[in-house]
């Protein structure tokens, strides 16, 4: 649900980074039955600041996401373990540190194919949207 934020935040902009960051961490707190609103409020952030890089960073390359994954990674992780620190005064060990790498090297290898996989999904319903708007039937 990550990578899904941070691609359709990286291809379309903040409103649509916040709006599907927003969305997929409601449905992922709901899913989990862990504390709700923890995902809404990390992946919604993560979607704004990374449709905020939108004009700058955009899908120019497929190296971008190789660069902000890890890091948005990490920002899901931050909130996650403070919020549970805070709330439960979980302590972070050793497994933890272990766990979160695994998890950065997986979203990190993993971010290209979900990125191509967004992009081609974004440009069909571009294209299929055009084809609506201008009278066309498919």
């Amino acid at each position: 649900i990550l990578l899904l934020v941070v691609g359709f935040g990286l291809l379309r902009g903040k409103k649509a980074g916040i709006g599907y960051g927003w969305g997929l961490g409601l449905l992922q707190d709901g899913l989990s039955g862990d504390l709700l609103g923890q995902n809404v409020l990390s992946k919604g952030l993560i979607g704004y600041v990374t449709g905020a890089f939108h004009r700058n960073l955009g899908y120019h390359t497929m190296i971008t996401p190789l660069l902000v994954v890890p890091l948005a990674t990490l920002f899901n992780a931050a909130i996650h373990l403070g919020t549970k620190f805070l709330l439960y005064e979980v302590s972070v060990d050793k497994t933890v540190w272990t766990t979160l790498g695994t998890i950065v090297l997986l979203n990190t290898a993993v971010s290209p194919l979900v990125s191509w996989t967004v992009r081609t999904y974004t440009l069909r319903v571009k294209r299929s949207a055009g084809d609506v708007s201008l009278g066309r039937s498919r």
